[in-house]
């Protein structure tokens, strides 16, 4: 069985391949390391090796994570599903937030980043482009007119781009058919004129088409941790 050195340099050197196939520096690709129900061993395992960014998909886990973790300087992002209740504790200690949907949820992060005097805090909105597909996120026109409300009233605000999580089948035949498939191409078109045009997309098994549609963010579990525990 492989260790976790082993997979991450991996996954590294898969980034590295996909990125040359498509005439891009690897630097352009962030990869997070999702960490949900992971232990804390193996997160300091993966930050002694370099890596600092970490996505979790519940507040408490991430903060518990991040309390326990606050000596390392740790990139905090949340890639779950946002809780309004749960925002202000969220807001302690993360570092990014990936799936926003809501205008509320904007006022609510804003009003915490003002009481901290926080500025540029990094935000992605979250769409679903597969109609076939009932996960949360919005469509084309929508994320479009929430991304206009951040950058005309939410100064404190830094809106990244966009962020999506392909179905399995979808992810399933990116990986199998080794090309983007046309819904990837569509969020990479989309995510052109969302902020400031990043892409948050791609996962263990499909991030090479992720990467040769142009994605700039991935987010990687199974593949760098192995088979979660929880």
């Amino acid at each position: 069985m492989s260790s976790l050195t082993e997979r991450f340099h991996d996954i590294l050197n898969r980034i590295s391949a996909a990125a040359a196939s498509s005439k891009r520096a690897p630097s352009e690709i962030e990869c997070i390391a999702v960490s949900k129900f992971q232990s804390i061993q193996d997160i300091m395992s993966m930050a002694q090796l370099g890596h600092r960014s970490f996505g979790e998909n519940y507040v408490d886990e991430l903060v518990q994570k991040a309390e326990a973790l606050s000596h390392l300087n740790l990139h905090w992002v949340f890639i779950g599903q946002i809780q309004s209740n749960k925002i202000a504790k969220l807001m302690v200690w993360a570092s990014e937030i990936q799936t926003v949907t809501q205008e509320k949820q904007l006022r609510l992060i804003s009003n915490c980043l003002e009481k901290q005097s926080r500025l540029d805090f990094p935000i992605y909105i979250q769409v679903n482009l597969d109609p076939e597909d009932p996960r949360p996120g919005l469509g084309a026109e929508e994320a479009q007119a929430l991304s206009k409300k951040v950058m005309l009233e939410y100064p404190r605000l830094s809106l990244q781009g966009i962020m999506s999580i392909p179905s399995e089948k979808m992810s399933a035949a990116a990986s199998r058919d080794g090309s983007p498939p046309e819904l990837f191409k569509e969020l990479a078109e989309l995510a052109k004129k969302i902020g400031l045009g990043k892409l948050s997309l791609g996962m263990s098994q499909d991030l090479e088409a992720a990467i040769a549609s142009g994605s700039t963010c991935i987010r990687v579990g199974t593949a760098i941790f192995g088979k979660r525990v929880g």
